[in-house]
């Protein structure tokens, strides 16, 4: 959606072949996709108790009830993606299931700046 300009580099080529920018979104669509799965083995600060929980129960709790939601509504495009992509309506809403990765970018920052704070 940033790069229609680049429009070119994201549909395949005469000859079958991928465009680089289709390559490279396919690769940070994977990264998302193996943070989900690190998240639910990654452990946490309890702020009420001060504690690191290591449980992996508690761990997947948390991480349902603090953003998984989003993050796999903004990894749902690539699943749906291959199965939908004739559907224009469906395409611009793919399209903007996308935009949800910008969430977790926003997060990741604030996640940096708590970390140089303390």
């Amino acid at each position: 959606m940033a790069f229609e300009r680049f429009g070119c580099m994201f549909e395949k080529q005469k000859d079958g072949s991928r465009g680089e920018m289709q390559i490279f979104d396919g690769f940070v669509d994977g990264m998302y996709i193996v943070d989900i799965i690190i998240r639910f083995f990654s452990t946490y600060m309890d702020t009420r108790l001060g504690d690191e929980i290591y449980k992996p129960s508690l761990i997947a709790q948390h991480y349902f009830k603090n953003g998984f939601i989003w993050d796999f509504l903004s990894v749902v495009p690539v699943l749906v993606n291959p199965l939908l992509s004739g559907n224009p309506t469906i395409s611009i809403l793919i399209q903007l299931l996308q935009t949800l990765k910008l969430l977790r970018v926003f997060r990741i920052g604030r996640l940096i700046a708590t970390m140089n704070a303390s």
